[in-house]
């Protein structure tokens, strides 16, 4: 799962890995002034410096960002395997509804 935190008026852009017993650890996190592209590919090519394995398929949890979307698909190319987070996409669509 990777998605970027605010905090402190900066925001955190951070990697979780859940290994499969359900163990949630974090993986990296950058620090950026936005959820931007440079930040988000920075984050992966270091985890993948780091040796993490992009040679074969990996779910990715991601929001709607398209920086990370991109950055995903650089680093993991067709093998990034990306479904989009459900509370994102729960929240996105109750703030588009029309009120009652």
């Amino acid at each position: 799962m990777i998605d970027g935190v605010e905090y402190a008026g900066q925001t955190m852009v951070v990697a979780l890995g859940i290994t499969e017993d359900g163990t949630k650890r974090i993986l990296g996190l950058r620090q950026g002034a936005t959820e931007n592209a440079a930040v988000c590919v920075a984050l992966l090519e270091e985890l993948q410096a780091r040796g993490l394995d992009t040679s074969r398929p990996t779910l990715l949890v991601l929001d709607g960002s398209k920086a990370l979307h991109a950055a995903a698909r650089r680093v993991w190319g067709d093998r990034a395997v990306i479904q989009r987070c459900q509370v994102h996409k729960r929240r996105n669509i109750k703030a588009h509804r029309a009120e009652k």
